[in-house]
């Protein structure tokens, strides 16, 4: 088999790698290479709008963890991008975690007994920002969040300490 194939849209000779792969041809290639092919589907979705849109929307159906495997990587390469999306998208971002919570009960419970227990930074800023104290997660700062978790932790354990009194007591 030859290594090289015609493109029939820009007509020059090409590697076998600088074409997609398709069931549909005997060769088991497109007949444009990818630069062609990638100028034309951008044509195709740019004058057909609605139909790209709808593609898209049953390939996410299609293949849920493909997606969001997808996603959590870009998030991840990409983290101020998403934080900026996350920022201009607030609404449907805070519609899509109150579903996944309503969704996913226990799992919001272990996630948060397991904060609880380790003192999280999560945790201890939502610990400084509520009960009206005025404080907004900006303001949590690395300093503030050190001091609160040095008095939780002394808190648990005069907690213990009490508890441990109280058993010698009626031990007595």
């Amino acid at each position: 088999m030859s290594e090289t194939k015609t493109c029939s849209k820009c007509g020059e000779v090409k590697g076998l790698d600088c074409f997609n792969k398709t069931a549909k041809h005997k060769d088991g290639l497109r007949y444009m290479c990818k630069a062609c092919d990638a100028v034309a589907i951008k044509a195709w979705r740019l004058a057909n709008p609605q139909k790209a849109r709808d593609q898209v929307a049953l390939y996410v159906k299609r293949h849920p963890e493909q997606v969001a495997k997808q996603q959590r990587k870009w998030e991840m390469e990409n983290p101020e991008k998403a934080a900026k999306w996350r920022n201009n998208n607030k609404p449907y971002v805070l519609e899509k975690a109150i579903k996944w919570a309503s969704e996913n009960r226990e799992k919001v419970r272990k996630r948060s007994r397991l904060q609880t227990s380790l003192l999280s930074d999560e945790h201890i800023k939502k610990l400084l920002t509520s009960n009206n104290s005025g404080i907004s997660f900006d303001q949590c700062t690395p300093e503030l969040i050190a001091m609160k978790r040095e008095q939780l932790l002394l808190t648990r354990a005069l907690r213990e300490l009490n508890k441990t009194l109280k058993e010698i007591e009626n031990g007595n």
